[in-house]
């Protein structure tokens, strides 16, 4: 390494520092773990980037997506942000609700769950519902009224994860049984919604961290939103793509779906 890029290095990472010193000083967020993507780190790569910036290297757990190198054990907080460090790598912080959030937890206009201050007084189960495939077009092609209806039954307990595989897109995202956050009951039913027919059906989010996420984005008035995986056979008419012999696979959480109207409403306890 010449001197220009050891210049470099340590300049990024006395930005670095007074980043994470302004954010504890300011939220008393620790880091809690870092995150490092597989398709750009490996276990060893990650420990070297750690390490030269004084990070612990050797409480590593490993997901399907990510490396991550413990820095503290995570039942010690109560609540949890994810920030990027640069070069790809992002860092999971952690804190406890006090009086820090007490601003955002009693927002005006809303009191249905004004008693909630950790993710602790969350009832878990948390009952939601989710409105997540209707009839017309998306991003894989048009969808009939009928295909729409025979593929209703099939939307039934099934499991709710928090991620797509966004590498392969031909075939069903693969999961662990610890991925599984939550899911499906067993009642899906069709609901006409601004002149659409949509299929919803009530879901059960069994997973503490993210039933917590869910409410705190509900609070923020940016609802996340749910995006449906399943099989299809697809056939032509009048040279327009339609889906049909529809097999609901996973229903995944995420930021924004990408069918618009989809909906995940927390339900009154």
């Amino acid at each position: 390494m010449d001197k220009k890029e050891v210049l470099n290095s340590k300049f990024s990472l006395i930005k670095l520092n007074e980043k994470l010193n302004k954010l504890k000083k300011k939220a008393k967020f620790v880091i809690q773990s870092l995150l490092f993507p597989k398709k750009d780190y490996t276990v060893d790569s990650a420990k070297k980037w750690a390490g030269n910036k004084g990070y612990k290297t050797n409480n590593v757990i490993e997901t399907k997506e990510f490396i991550h190198l413990r820095q503290k054990l995570p039942k010690r907080f109560n609540t949890y942000r994810t920030i990027s460090l640069g070069n790809k790598v992002k860092a999971r912080i952690a804190g406890n609700m006090k009086s820090k959030f007490a601003g955002n937890i009693y927002l005006k206009g809303f009191s249905k769950f004004s008693e909630i201050k950790s993710e602790l007084d969350l009832k878990i189960p948390m009952e939601v519902e989710m409105r997540f495939l209707c009839e017309g077009t998306n991003r894989d092609g048009s969808i009939r009224r009928e295909d729409l209806e025979e593929s209703l039954n099939g939307w039934s307990n099934l499991p709710i994860i928090d991620w797509h595989n966004m590498e392969d897109m031909k075939h069903p995202t693969d999961f662990r049984i610890t991925d599984k956050k939550g899911y499906l009951g067993n009642n899906p039913t069709l609901k006409v919604i601004d002149g659409k027919q949509w299929i919803t059906n009530t879901a059960y989010i069994t997973d503490r961290y993210l039933a917590y996420l869910i409410y705190l984005s509900d609070k923020q008035g940016k609802p996340y939103e749910v995006s449906p995986e399943y099989g299809l056979t697809p056939y032509y008419m009048g040279g327009k793509k339609y889906q049909a012999n529809i097999h609901p696979h996973i229903i995944t959480i995420v930021d924004k779906g990408h069918i618009k109207g989809n909906k995940l409403i927390i339900k009154a306890s």
